[in-house]
């Protein structure tokens, strides 16, 4: 019988490294705000290489690529037959791709014109290291290149971690067991050690941090490990004994400590400089974000699937399968069953310092206002004058009737004083008056006191 990797995931928009609306104490506050290109199919794995997106569409089995996500996405290969569920993507120095063939159990070499050949593996499922072309892997999902240029690859089904060097030579750097069941497939387990006494529950992602630690997503066991560059295997992250089919861990949710975490078959990882670690929590329908002090938070989607842009964990996915950084700090997310490619860009916010505060941003520009946005009698109101000349508009003030005068191009609107209230000499109005003073769509963030204020769209012809 044929055994697939089990942890087939169902399939991020607005992120958030924040802390809930009312803690006083941050010092630093950032979101991530989401766009997002649709694609035709389920995708699965991406890369990232040059302002390029490649991705792989586990669907049609082919690759895909986008000059940017403006751009409509554009297929590299189209032979259906020649790639067979591919997943995970590495890209080289001078721009080749290296595709984990999952199905075929094979690595995929693919130029940058969409030429396919075998990397390593014989195509055989089963275990075996050696020569590239004697090889066998059993389901690889995904690979990376590391500090010394070889090419490491996390084997699923095998349970373990290879590597590929520049001779052609494939061996095995971590993860072992001999176990097999009744199918005679190995079966993973869990156990910290070095190389091959350490065990690994069907890794699918990998990637390296700037010391040379390499990073494991340990699906079947629910936990992020570490390898160090002496093949050292510890967890940085997750928890859990509860075993589900006698073999997995059971998953769950839970922020928090490292060690206390919860993850439910997290299948994609990335690294950024500053050493944060971003996890594909794929059935938990989340991004987590991993920090160098140990701390698990959610920064995009909730365990509730669904597609739906927002603000931090407002925002909900279904079954984000990777995720990675680009050059400017924005991540970019394999939305799986969504269809989509969602970025993240790490966008700064005033800090929170008192439980009445808010923050206003207009698309995703953050102002910085003068007169701060307050509640009065649970009501939001927010700097007339200030708001309203960011967005271009002309404010006049008739100090005889107290009157004033909203004008941009064609359109005006004018304010009985009964319209505003004053603040420290400085009209104020409720938030959502803006809609109709200002025609724009509001709307209102309270879990990160947030005031979001977008360009209505234009009246379609009829």
């Amino acid at each position: 019988m044929k055994r697939t990797a089990h942890l087939f995931c169902k399939t991020l928009l607005l992120a958030s490294l924040l802390p809930l609306a009312g803690n006083a104490t941050a010092s630093a506050e950032m979101l991530y705000h989401v766009s997002q290109t649709d694609v035709s199919t389920q995708i699965y794995g991406l890369g990232y290489s040059q302002g390029r997106i490649y991705y792989s569409e586990e669907g049609t089995h082919t690759l895909g690529v986008l000059s940017s996500l403006q751009q409509p996405s554009q297929q590299l290969t189209t032979d259906t037959t020649a790639l067979l569920q591919p997943k995970g993507i590495a890209i080289d120095s001078t721009g080749n791709l290296y595709v984990a063939d999952s199905e075929h159990n094979q690595i995929r070499k693919v130029t940058p014109d969409g030429q396919i050949t075998v990397f390593a593996g014989s195509g055989e499922g089963g275990f075996a290291d050696g020569p590239a072309a004697s090889a066998q892997f059993h389901q690889p999902s995904d690979l990376t290149f590391g500090p010394d240029g070889s090419l490491y690859v996390a084997d699923t089904l095998n349970h373990r971690i290879r590597k590929m060097d520049a001779a052609g030579t494939v061996t095995t750097i971590a993860g072992g067991g001999t176990e097999k069941d009744a199918d005679g497939w190995l079966i993973g387990g869990y156990q910290e050690g070095k190389g091959g006494a350490a065990r690994f529950n069907e890794p699918t992602s990998i990637a390296f941090d700037a010391t040379g630690k390499l990073y494991v997503a340990d699906t079947g066991n629910q936990r992020i490990r570490q390898i160090t560059p002496d093949g050292t295997v510890t967890t940085l992250a997750g928890s859990g004994t509860e075993k589900i089919e006698g073999r997995y861990i059971q998953g769950g949710y839970q922020d928090g400590k490292a060690s206390q975490a919860k993850f439910n078959s997290p299948l994609g990882l990335t690294v950024a400089k500053n050493g944060t670690i971003y996890v594909a929590d794929t059935w938990n329908n989340s991004i987590r974000a991993i920090s160098p002090q140990g701390n698990v938070t959610t920064i995009a989607g909730s365990p509730q699937n669904g597609k739906v842009d927002s603000w931090g964990v407002e925002a909900t996915l279904d079954g984000p399968t990777d995720v990675i950084v680009t050059e400017d700090g924005s991540l970019l997310v394999a939305d799986r069953w969504n269809r989509a490619i969602r970025q993240l860009q790490p966008i700064n916010l005033p800090n929170l310092t008192h439980p009445s505060d808010v923050r206003v941003v207009i698309g995703t520009k953050p102002l910085l206002l003068k007169t701060k946005p307050s509640i009065i009698e649970g009501s939001t109101y927010v700097p007339l004058r200030e708001i309203a000349e960011a967005l271009q508009f002309q404010v006049t003030y008739d100090t005889a009737t107290k009157v004033i005068t909203l004008t941009k191009g064609t359109y005006q609107k004018t304010l009985q004083p009964a319209d505003v209230k004053i603040s420290g000499n400085r009209s104020i109005v409720k938030l959502r008056q803006l809609e109709d003073l200002l025609q724009m769509d509001v709307s209102w963030i309270n879990r990160y006191r947030l005031a979001v204020l977008t360009a209505k769209p234009e009246p379609k012809q009829q």
